[in-house]
């Protein structure tokens, strides 16, 4: 089968609806997708026999033993189609793909983080093979160059029972591992390779399976190609597979306008909260796709989850050296961005949210040295900042920034502060979303105060869509808590 010309939308046959071509297929040596139904050779009972490949290279992944085949499941990953396997399943093609450079994805849901083999060349230990599993807890990605030297790192991160994009990266100096469009781990030794043809199996690291570690959970979709993607090409992968497998949440009181919602983080969701013991925030997980979360792993430069910390709401605190960051996946040249934030130090600068850097590109908002609220965008390289007429305030504030082919303006509370107009190139740079800093780590000038909703669109809002997540802001966050008492001065 070749699904390939198909590059946009959907592609109808018959009855069946499924999703177009990834956006990128140069290299694509193996695609197999379980959205796709007639893709699937299935006995009565839903066994499969045989996953056909797509990429037009005539790869299938079959497995003719009943005990062995897993079984089709239309509602097996968040609702969505896949192949369950309970350990003892697995599906393997011919030799196909030189690994020797290889970008891999795999779509795949896992009931247990023990040893657990996702996606293998068939054997491991000897030159060209490679192997992605859980293992002891993490993630663990694995390469051979040459018979017995190996590349192998472990994730940072814990291993999850949720849906995941599992990536696994080689190129000519390191191996890198990603899941759900967030940097895992990175391995970094140069051997020379060995140029040898492999199979793709999925569920086993074995033909005969003999090892007891056997994929156990959903498996959706599959993806290899015989090179290293470059960083845009891999993002706009993970973009097609988030989209089609990981949509946003559907939950009472999400933000009125979502076209072109990239990130949403709200601290009233206390289940979008990954936290230690002490309150410790290392993950705040984004709301609008669910990956690409802000996360921090440095204990020390996390911020600290409070129940009543804005205006008697919950809110994240940040001391001047907290920072949390998404990877960067955003494109800021049309922009609306909205943060839900308490200051407590307003005549200093200090950065509330930024996006890694000051290079083209770029956004910066915060507030300075002259008490002022300052909004920043590096369209082409040229710095554009504009500073509040009124001064800076330290109660809770929604600080607002807007941006498109021609104007820029800041707002808070829904009232303008500043504009300005220049007709210039907009840089088209894919930035990431830090919060309390204009970089992934903290800095001299990061933030102190409470955080509690951040929405970062990747578009212009229009007059009317800008007040309408103005008000939806205001009601949640500005109004106290029913039952609250306020002193009249």
């Amino acid at each position: 089968m070749n699904r390939l010309a198909v590059t946009a939308g959907f592609y109808v046959g018959g009855l069946l609806s499924v999703w177009a071509a990834p956006p990128v297929t140069d290299g694509l040596k193996f695609w197999v997708d379980a959205s796709d139904a007639s893709s699937l050779v299935t006995n009565a009972t839903g066994k499969v026999s045989q996953w056909n490949d797509l990429s037009g290279g005539s790869h299938s992944a079959t497995q003719g033993t009943p005990a062995s085949q897993p079984a089709y499941n239309p509602t097996g990953l968040v609702g969505r189609a896949s192949l369950s396997f309970t350990g003892s399943q697995f599906l393997m093609t011919a030799a196909c793909v030189s690994f020797s450079n290889h970008t891999v994805f795999v779509v795949a849901q896992a009931t247990a983080t023990n040893e657990s083999d996702i996606l293998t060349s068939g054997t491991h230990l000897t030159a060209g093979d490679i192997l992605l599993m859980n293992y002891q807890g993490k993630y663990r990605g694995h390469y051979w160059p040459t018979n017995n030297a190996w590349m192998a790192v472990s994730s940072t991160l814990p291993a999850v029972l949720t849906p995941v994009i599992y990536q696994q990266r080689v190129d000519d100096a390191s191996l890198n591992l990603y899941r759900n469009g967030g940097f895992d781990a990175i391995s970094a030794p140069a051997y020379p390779r060995e140029y040898v043809t492999k199979p793709v199996f999925l569920g086993s690291r074995y033909a005969d399976n003999t090892r007891s570690s056997g994929f156990k959970g959903e498996l959706s979709e599959v993806l290899v190609y015989d090179r290293a993607l470059t960083d845009a090409e891999r993002m706009r992968v993970e973009e097609y597979l988030a989209d089609k497998w990981l949509p946003p949440l559907s939950k009472p009181g999400k933000p009125p306008v979502t076209s072109g919602l990239k990130v949403w983080l709200d601290a009233s969701d206390i289940t979008a909260l990954v936290t230690n013991g002490s309150g410790k925030v290392s993950q705040w997980n984004n709301q609008a796709m669910l990956w690409r979360h802000a996360t921090q792993s440095t204990s020390g430069a996390q911020p600290l989850y409070r129940t009543n910390g804005l205006n008697r709401h919950p809110s994240l605190s940040f001391n001047g050296a907290n920072v949390m960051s998404t990877p960067a996946f955003v494109n800021y040249s049309n922009h609306a961005v909205f943060v839900v934030a308490q200051a407590t130090i307003t005549n200093q600068y200090r950065d509330i949210l930024g996006s890694g850097g000051t290079s083209p590109g770029d956004i910066l908002l915060m507030n300075v040295l002259e008490g002022k609220y300052r909004g920043h965008c590096w369209p082409n390289g040229s710095t554009y900042a504009l500073d509040s007429i009124k001064p800076s305030v330290t109660t809770p504030v929604i600080y607002e920034q807007t941006a498109d082919n021609t104007t820029m303006r800041i707002l808070r509370n829904g009232q303008l502060d500043r504009t300005r107009t220049d007709t210039v190139a907009r840089t088209n740079a894919l930035r990431s979303v830090c919060l309390g800093g204009r970089y992934t780590s903290a800095g001299s000038a990061s933030f102190i105060g409470e955080m509690s909703e951040v929405l970062v669109y990747d578009r212009a809002l229009s007059s009317n869509e800008c007040v309408q997540v103005e008000t939806y802001l205001f009601e949640k966050w500005l109004v106290p808590p029913r039952g609250t008492l306020i002193q009249m001065q």
